[in-house]
């Protein structure tokens, strides 16, 4: 019994002590202040990023961000063009596939 009434007594002096303040009187943000990094923290980094901000925040339309999007595809693509190497010539079927011949 003596067990028992020890560990109970434990258990709520670990929740005293969890929920007990840290002596840390300053508040956690101004009135006013949302919180979180500072506008500079926030910053994008990429056009890609600045888009979204700007979608974020009412400064385009989403229209208007799928038409930006759809242009740095075009230009990514325009300047790195995707190429898959070919293992095959050209006009052959890809070895390992099925072309009904030997049937």
């Amino acid at each position: 019994m003596l067990d028992v009434m020890v560990l109970v007594l434990a258990m709520v002096a670990i929740v005293v002590a969890a929920w007990w303040p840290s002596g840390d009187t300053e508040p956690d943000t101004a009135e006013g202040d949302p919180g979180g990094p500072s506008p500079q923290a926030q910053a994008p980094t990429s056009l890609e990023g600045t888009l979204v901000a700007q979608v974020m925040h009412g400064g385009i339309s989403p229209a208007q961000y799928r038409h930006a999007l759809a242009g740095l595809a075009w230009r990514d693509e325009a300047r790195h063009p995707l190429s898959v190497p070919h293992d095959d010539p050209p006009g052959e079927l890809p070895r390992g596939s099925c072309d009904g011949a030997d049937r």
